[in-house]
Parts: C-alpha cells; structure tokens; sequence
C-alpha cells in the first residue's frame, strides 16, 4: 500500500520507527540508564543466590561432634581421647581431672556420632536465617526500586512509528488503524 506525499507530490511515504527524541537526549538517556540496568541484574542475581541457598547442610559427624565438644569446654586431650576410642564409656571421661560434669552429655553424643560415622543434617543457625531473609528483602526492595527508577528512561528510549517521505523527508505522525 503506498501513500503519496502531500508536501512534495512526488515522494512516497513508508512506514518507520524513529526514536521520541533528538539523539543526544537518546544517548544520554542510555548513558544513565545503563547503572540502573546493571544493578537490576545484580540485585537478581544477588536474590536469587539467597534463595537457592538451603537452609539444612549435611556435615560429617565427626566434625559436628569434635565442634559441639569444643563448643562446651571439653578439653583437647579428652576430645583426642574420644576420636581415639568413641566406644569407650563416657562415664569413664568423668574421672579425668578437669573434665566438666556438664560435657558429660556432649561427650556421650559425640562417641554415638563418631561411632555412626553417618552425616548429621544441620540446621543453619538462626540468626544466620534472620540475616539471610533481610539481605533477600534488601536485595528486592533494591531491585523493585531500581525498576521503577529507570522505568521512565525506558519510556524515553521508545520509538514510535511514523510515516517517513523518501523524497522531501517529510516525516508525517502515524495512527494505527484498526480494520
């Protein structure tokens, strides 16, 4: 369908998309759009990172056991003793001088793991949690920011259609015409 110009007479229009405004204005508009572009990406990347990260870890019982014990004051020398012998009797550990009456059940559930040799699902600790779902909501309200901020540089960047003369470059607004 070929529309002939009204300015010129002699030139046809066809249909092409030009940007909203000059090019400077285009350039610059990308220029600061480009930030807001790559920190969208990292706040998604950032989020989804948070996300996928479980919250129960799987760690050898050896480990949680030879930690726990530090954790409650038993001392290295009984700790090497139990990783020697787990199926000695915790009740034994009692009679060693220095050995806290209150380990004594942290060291009996050390020699059960260390006997079991099986990994121990972990839950990760709770202020870990809490830190993890704030930076997930940080990274979010960041990111949902960020969109509404560069929302209205994409609206600028826009091009619209017009009807373009290939003789006189007369550029005429085009509506879509719904038939």
């Amino acid at each position: 369908m070929n529309i002939k110009c009204k300015i010129c007479g002699a030139g046809v229009l066809t249909d092409k998309r030009i940007y909203r405004m000059s090019s400077p204005a285009i350039l610059i508009t990308y220029i600061l759009l480009l930030p807001y572009l790559a920190a969208i990406l990292f706040c998604v990347i950032c989020f989804v990172a948070l996300t996928v990260q479980p919250s129960h870890l799987y760690v050898p019982g050896r480990l949680v056991a030879l930690t726990e014990m530090r954790e409650h004051g038993v001392s290295e020398d009984v700790i090497r003793q139990v990783v020697a012998d787990p199926y000695r009797d915790a009740a034994d550990y009692l009679q060693v001088p220095g050995f806290p009456k209150t380990a004594y059940g942290w060291v009996k559930d050390a020699s059960q793991k260390l006997r079991d040799g099986t990994p121990v699902e972990v839950a990760t600790q709770g202020h870990k949690l809490e830190e993890k779902r704030v930076a997930e909501a940080c990274y979010f309200a960041l990111g949902t920011t960020l969109c509404l901020v560069a929302l209205p540089g994409l609206l600028l960047v826009m091009k619209k259609r017009v009807l373009h003369c290939n003789t006189c470059n007369a550029v005429v607004e085009c509506t879509k015409s719904r038939a």
